[in-house]
């Protein structure tokens, strides 16, 4: 068995000593459950205010967020500081370029940017994400023909989330706030145009198209999309940046004081032209839209768009890498080297359509100045040709009719209604005059024309067409030019000239105006005036949020004649009878809101305010001889 143990004699041990008393806050959370409770309440409350600040405050290194108010302010008086040359005539030194551009990409895409720049008449940057690689080639001691390069600041800030887009977006929308900050107070800009390094542009039209309208003003113009799928994903009423944006320097100063903030509430967004356009629309400045501007979101064969430019001066096609060669025969770059001379020999003139016809022979010449004569073997009447020719796909590869927002027609399958195409192989100047030589397209299919059509294809022994052209007017695109008019100036010009029937009205919505004519219908129908003059204005669709009653609209559209049918609908609402009584109405197609209740176009505001005093002065009048006459007749009393 184990011994029993014994404790062993010794003196007993002093009791435990007790820790000395510590104050509240450091007494350990085991020993206090108060303690630990108020440290878990601290703690929250200081992670919940970490949380707030990070949320809230803006991006790091972005400048303090001005105010809408404040940003228009300064922009307005970024246009007042121009002085005494505010009035001189637009010129390629009033324009500032911004090109955006990668280093990757750079060495090869500067040789479409050789082909417009003009480094003696332009000024402006290419903004790389790095410095540029030395190119190789022949064209290296050529830099001094391009613009100077500058890197963009740093993007790496703020938040991108678009899962199929690229960061860069956020870089390029930056540019316009890079340019702006590059060029100081303005140092005589009027204007910002982006474009892209693949983009080719048509500088002489561009400043004759920007001249029409007034750069002190807050202005966005270009162009949207040819592709109704890339519309209906941005919006159509975006200024696509492939085929050029511009602002006015107003715009773009007030633009550089919001962008960063701006953008910082845009993560989602794909591209730099979708956060520019969210940032001018929070600025409440509409799209002036362009024709000439052209995104080219297209691939393979551009032969049906060139055949059939609209009737407005040529400025600009993008993703010419995307396409085919544009002359056959040549490639790419050779194509565009002969694109850009004909460009610039006689630019009002460029890719504008003649049409003639040979009654005797049935022939139908269609000649597109620069670029291509088709001869058809039959008569086609304008309305089909300004339609065009889907040669080409859109840049999503679909090729469907209704993928396109313009009006297209179906390549002609049959074989004897096939044009014969002659294509542009040289142009010069004989004094006043441009001449062009084309030559006729390698003739593959005459044989079976001869063989299935029992006739000769068009012309069978010309090889060549010289055409000569004269100079078109330099302001032949401004006899559709929609000017701001008030209501007394529109039916002044229309009873002198009533085929100018365009024009753009502004004014203020009469009070208690606005009405449907008919509850099955989606029409809208106004009263606008200018104090002086009432004109009754209908228009269909939607209107802006900041269409008012009592506030300025501008609308655009075309003046039509009452007919006896709309004089008898009326609806008896004596605030529409006097803009009844006037020989004709506007059908608008556009309605323009601008800015906010507090804000209007110059021409308006200063119209407004003139017939104002000339109502006062005309009030004022009656009121003094009334006067007048009471103390005549107080006079005359006195004396009897």
């Amino acid at each position: 068995m184990p011994k029993p143990h014994y404790a062993a004699s010794s003196p007993p041990h002093p009791p435990p000593q007790q820790p000395p008393l510590l104050p509240l806050a450091l007494v350990p959370p085991r020993q206090c459950p108060l303690a630990a409770a108020v440290l878990a309440l601290l703690s929250l409350l200081l992670a919940t205010g970490l949380w707030l600040l990070l949320v809230l405050s803006p991006s790091q290194g972005a400048p303090p967020a001005a105010s809408e108010h404040s940003a228009l302010s300064d922009a307005r008086a970024v246009a007042a500081a121009e002085g005494p040359g505010a009035a001189s005539p637009l010129s390629l030194g009033h324009i500032v370029f911004g090109i955006a551009g990668s280093a990757h990409l750079w060495p090869r895409r500067r040789e479409h940017v050789r082909l417009w720049w003009d480094p003696a008449a332009m000024r402006g940057n290419v903004w790389l994400d790095a410095g540029a690689p030395a190119a190789p080639g022949p064209s290296a001691p050529w830099e001094g023909s391009l613009p100077p390069i500058r890197v963009s600041e740093d993007t790496s800030r703020f938040r991108y989330t678009n899962p199929t887009g690229h960061p860069s977006g956020l870089r390029i929308a930056r540019i316009a706030a890079e340019a702006v900050r590059l060029v100081g107070g303005g140092a005589g800009a009027r204007w910002v145009v982006l474009v892209d390094d693949d983009t080719v542009l048509c500088a002489d039209n561009l400043v004759a198209v920007l001249s029409k309208y007034d750069w002190r003003e807050m202005v966005y113009v270009g162009a949207p999309s040819e592709s109704h799928s890339a519309n209906t994903d941005f919006s159509h009423s975006m200024a696509f940046g492939g085929g050029g944006v511009a602002l006015s320097f107003p715009l773009a100063a007030a633009l550089a004081q919001t962008l960063d903030v701006c953008i910082e509430r845009y993560p989602k967004l794909y591209g730099s032209d979708d956060r520019l356009h969210a940032c001018i629309t929070e600025l409440g400045v509409p799209l002036s839209r362009e024709y000439g501007f052209h995104q080219w979101d297209i691939r393979g064969n551009a032969h049906g768009l060139l055949a059939s430019h609209p009737i407005v001066p040529f400025i600009s096609i993008h993703h010419v890498e995307l396409v085919d060669p544009i002359y056959p025969g040549l490639n790419s770059l050779e194509s565009l080297e002969l694109f850009t001379k004909a460009m610039k020999m006689e630019p009002m003139s460029f890719l504008q359509r003649s049409i003639c016809y040979d009654q005797s022979q049935k022939l139908t010449f269609a000649i597109s100045l620069g670029y291509v004569v088709e001869v058809y073997p039959n008569v086609l009447l304008p309305r089909d040709l300004e339609r065009s020719q889907r040669t080409y796909i859109a840049y999503n590869r679909m090729s469907q009719r209704n993928e396109f927002d313009f009006d297209t027609r179906d390549v002609q399958k049959s074989l004897c209604k096939k044009p014969i195409l002659f294509y542009l192989k040289d142009v010069w100047k004989d004094g006043n005059i441009t001449r062009g030589s084309y030559a006729r397209s390698s003739a593959r299919d005459d044989l079976k024309r001869k063989v299935f059509c029992f006739r000769s294809p068009p012309l069978p022994d010309i090889d060549e067409i010289q055409v000569s052209s004269s100079p078109l007017s330099k302001r032949w695109h401004l006899d559709q030019l929609v000017f701001y008019v008030t209501p007394t100036d529109m039916l002044a010009k229309f009873t002198v000239d009533p085929s100018k029937s365009r024009v753009r009205l502004g004014g203020l919505v009469l009070e208690g105006s606005v009405a449907h004519p008919s509850p099955s219908s989606l029409e809208i129908e106004s009263v606008v005036t200018d104090l002086i003059t009432n004109v009754l204005v209908r228009c269909e669709g939607a209107l802006p949020g900041l269409f008012r009653e009592g506030h300025s609209v501008v609308v655009e559209g075309l003046l039509k004649l009452f007919t006896g049918d709309l004089r008898r609908r009326d609806d008896g609402r004596k605030v529409t009878k006097k803009a009844r009584e006037c020989a004709c109405f506007l059908r608008g197609t556009e309605v323009l809101a601008k800015h906010d209740e507090k804000y209007m176009q110059k021409e308006v505001s200063e119209a407004l305010e003139r017939n104002k005093k000339r109502l006062e002065a005309e009030a004022a009048r009656p009121a003094a001889q009334g006067s007048t006459m009471v103390m005549r007749r107080r006079k005359a009393k006195a004396s009897s």
